[in-house]
């Protein structure tokens, strides 16, 4: 799979114009990033953006996310701000631009709409509660890059556990 920085920075921008509420700061955005990919390869055999990820301390990070949301900022394509959520501080991003979802098919556009819908009412915290349940994560050592494969390891029961 090769990277599409197109095809991420235009997941960022949906996102951030449809699943953007109070919820939905950095952390959590990256987690829509990987239901996005890990989704999609469930699905189809490949991933949308073509990023790989790692398992970190919260959750799985696409490599190429944060230095693109500082590349969307420096093109004011989006603007970061600081927000408090509960008792933490939170990093949230406003987009400035529309996404082109002319850069999807059409399978990976529904696939979009269906990570923003499934997930607009979820906290950072719960679903980086739902990464950690699932097969792809707790196969993969900390650091590692999360082999796609393990995508079809995924389970419904994992995420309705927590």
């Amino acid at each position: 799979m090769e990277y599409s920085r197109d095809k991420q920075s235009n997941a960022i921008l949906y996102f951030l114009e449809h699943a953007n509420n109070a919820k939905l700061g950095k952390t959590k955005l990256l987690k829509l990033l990987y239901f996005l990919d890990f989704g999609f390869f469930e699905k189809h055999g490949e991933s949308v953006t073509g990023d790989t990820y790692k398992k970190l301390p919260y959750g799985p990070v696409a490599d190429h996310s944060m230095d693109l949301l500082q590349e969307m900022e420096m093109v004011n394509d989006l603007t970061t701000v600081r927000a408090e959520a509960g008792p933490y501080d939170q990093t949230r991003y406003i987009p400035n631009v529309e996404a082109d979802v002319s850069v999807f098919s059409g399978s990976e556009l529904e696939e979009l709409q269906n990570v923003a819908r499934a997930y607009f009412h979820h906290s950072a915290s719960q679903v980086t509660a739902i990464t950690h349940a699932e097969a792809p994560w707790k196969a993969t050592n900390d650091g590692e890059v999360i082999d796609y494969r393990l995508a079809w390891y995924r389970s419904p029961e994992d995420a309705e556990a927590l």
